[in-house]
């Protein structure tokens, strides 16, 4: 919510205030929308508002990306990726992504198995 709301800081008040507001978004934004909503406004690096953006400026394509990329992609969002980026900043970028790749290759990604018999889906 803090990306949504863009308002960054911290304290109860405004944790709670996120909260409701966290419901609401619900109440408008069907689930499974909400995190291609997130990434599509999250800051990944310099000149890299939006997963779009991200892709394009470390030269790959949003239709062809596979896991790996993907990954990488998302590593930014911990990591954001500066414009004179460190080589410290770098391997923590490849670190995360490595990490998120594991997760991806557990037989039952964040439940992804239970998601996919509910809704009919392919996993």
């Amino acid at each position: 919510m803090r990306t949504l709301s863009k308002r960054y800081e911290k304290n109860d008040k405004k944790e709670d205030s996120r909260d409701t507001s966290a419901s609401l978004v619900e109440l408008q934004v069907p689930k499974v929308d909400i995190a291609g909503l997130y990434l599509s406004i999250s800051y990944f690096g310099s000149r890299m508002n939006g997963i779009e953006q991200a892709a394009s400026r470390t030269g790959l394509t949003m239709i062809s990306l596979t896991p790996r990329q993907a990954a990488s992609l998302v590593a930014r969002l911990k990591y954001p990726e500066r414009e004179d980026a460190k080589e410290m900043r770098l391997r923590q970028i490849y670190v995360r992504t490595e990490h998120i790749v594991s997760l991806m290759s557990n037989d039952d990604v964040l439940g992804m198995k239970n998601f996919a018999l509910e809704t009919n889906a392919a996993v």
